[in-house]
């Protein structure tokens, strides 16, 4: 298996490069690569999903570290340190959240076919997205609000 966990590891260090490769890195890419590692650790059975969870979030971790975290980003050149670990965080809160929706979906706690679920799930998803550039943030600031008030509208 750890042959196995190795292969895991460098793959998803050489998706980072890849996503990292125009300078820019959201979460939106975090969550494609987190998704591609979840569909590997699944097969592993000796796991728990909880365990799984766990080594998914470090192998994220390790191999952003390994592919030059946040340091390699052009926008990040300047940031203090405080920025950059903030920008971390909110990057693996975001991939958590996701992963915890998901699987929350699959196992049937959630139906997203049922309205009342996307009153819970949007704001939580777009929530996520907090990381992203700050040119994004101003389209993400205006979703979030036309979301609000749909949800809104509805409860009335």
């Amino acid at each position: 298996m750890s042959g196995t966990l190795e292969t895991i590891v460098t793959e998803t260090c050489q998706a980072f490069i890849k996503a990292k490769s125009d300078g820019k890195l959201d979460s939106g890419e975090v969550i494609n690569i987190a998704t591609d590692l979840a569909q590997k650790l699944q097969k592993i059975v000796s796991l728990s999903g909880s365990d799984k969870k766990a080594l998914l979030m470090h192998i994220l971790k390790k191999a952003l570290d390994a592919s030059g975290g946040v340091d390699s980003l052009p926008g990040f050149t300047n940031a203090t340190p405080e920025v950059k670990q903030a920008f971390e965080d909110q990057l693996f809160k975001a991939v958590s959240t996701t992963i915890d929706v998901v699987v929350s979906a699959v196992s049937g706690n959630i139906d997203l076919k049922k309205p009342g679920t996307w009153a819970f799930c949007l704001p939580v998803c777009l929530s996520a997205a907090k990381i992203m550039l700050p040119e994004d943030q101003a389209i993400l600031k205006e979703a979030t609000n036309y979301v609000e008030n749909i949800l809104y509208l509805r409860k009335l």
